[in-house]
């Protein structure tokens, strides 16, 4: 059997027993890459996530925010897939496990696993939500909704991994354990299950990734229409020609109800009486209304884009990681024959690398960690 593209007969026959486990070793020249590429992983995986965690945890600032329990709950899913990796690391040492432990171990790398995916993709609901209806919600509103999302994502992970480890699970103990020898001779509908829940997934994160860049780009033609309104209502007062209003021929590219910027005064849109000095008056204090609303807008819109970016990131290096998995498991149900344990092991840690990546993301891209795990003094400002 050849070091990389040879088959298992071994773990694919299931009359045959599982070889000795210094034998199995001794097929693979690479198995060292693929213990420190797992190592790697692992280390950056606890470690960058732990630091995230103790962040959002010690710091006021960020408990104020319930936006960030999403990320919080993320960060714990991300540890959970490190801390899996552990025993099925060690596993390659420590003998013949019972296929009751291995399938708890390997449960729980697939939960956390697939709990890691469905956080990105309720963030990434949760912000199309928002910025679709104009959610405008106060933290005791937002919250217990906030916590059903977190809720339904763990039990929905539960559910989706737990049919496979009890539909197709192998009963005989194994030398080894891991993925690619747990499930014996039901690989095909196994692996062919995994592939296709992953796969659906990821298209759901790029879907909803998508719409929100959608609704991002209409709210910034939005929010252009709202400047040209303050603008000319500015230069109106400015110019105290009579009518004191000027008349407004922008029109919105797309149907858009502009805000209701009178509301507090009744005073219309455009007022053909004359320029009275209570008429001027009330449109100063229109127009700096006007102007804050605007700059409150923009504000929005600028930290829209930021968590855009940032979602953005997590879904591109989500796809780079899980996909070569994906196509492994893909290829193998197609061709019903399994590539070698090195191969399985390899893509795995590649998959498990993005919840490394994770908090790296979350430290240079979230204001507030960034300047918390570097220290910053004005973080409680």
């Amino acid at each position: 059997m050849d070091a990389i593209g040879g088959s298992m007969e071994s773990v694919v026959n299931s009359s045959a027993q599982p070889e000795p486990e210094g034998n199995h070793l001794s097929d693979f020249p690479w198995i060292d890459f693929a213990f420190f590429f797992t190592t790697t992983t692992l280390i950056l995986t606890l470690n960058g996530t732990v630091l995230v965690v103790l962040a959002k945890i010690g710091v006021k600032k960020l408990k104020k925010s319930v936006h960030n329990v999403q990320i919080l709950s993320l960060s714990v899913s991300d540890i959970m897939v490190g801390v899996s990796l552990i025993p099925m690391q060690v596993s390659f040492y420590a003998g013949e496990m019972t296929h009751l432990q291995c399938a708890v171990r390997c449960g729980v790398f697939m939960v956390a696993f697939m709990a890691s995916m469905l956080h990105v993709c309720i963030i990434c609901i949760d912000r199309w939500w928002v910025i679709y209806f104009k959610v405008t919600q106060t933290k005791t509103q937002f919250l217990p909704r906030c916590m059903l999302l977190i809720t339904s994502t763990w039990t929905l992970a539960f559910v989706v991994e737990f049919i496979p480890l009890v539909l197709w699970r192998d009963s005989r103990a194994h030398v080894i354990c891991s993925i690619g020898t747990i499930f014996g001779d039901f690989f095909n509908e196994a692996f062919a299950y995994l592939a296709f829940t992953h796969t659906s997934v990821l298209v759901c994160v790029t879907i909803f990734y998508c719409f929100i860049i959608v609704f991002i780009m209409k709210r910034r033609s939005k929010i252009n229409v709202v400047q040209n309104e303050t603008i000319q209502i500015s230069i109106s007062n400015n110019t105290g020609n009579g009518s004191g209003c000027a008349v407004n021929t922008t029109e919105s590219p797309i149907p858009f109800r502009l805000p209701n910027f009178f509301s507090n005064d009744g005073i219309p849109a455009c007022d053909s009486t004359k320029s009275t000095p209570h008429n001027k008056k009330k449109r100063s204090v229109v127009s700096n209304t006007n102007s804050c609303r605007s700059t409150v807008v923009r504000k929005s819109d600028a930290k829209q884009r930021r968590a855009l970016k940032t979602i953005g990131l997590i879904v591109s290096f989500h796809v780079l990681c899980v996909g070569p998995l994906i196509i492994l498991l893909f290829a193998e149900v197609i061709s019903d024959d399994r590539a070698s344990l090195t191969w399985h092991h390899a893509m795995f840690c590649l998959a498990c690398l993005s919840s490394a990546i994770n908090p790296l993301l979350y430290a240079f891209r979230v204001p507030e960690i960034r300047k918390t795990l570097l220290c910053k003094d004005d973080v409680d400002n």
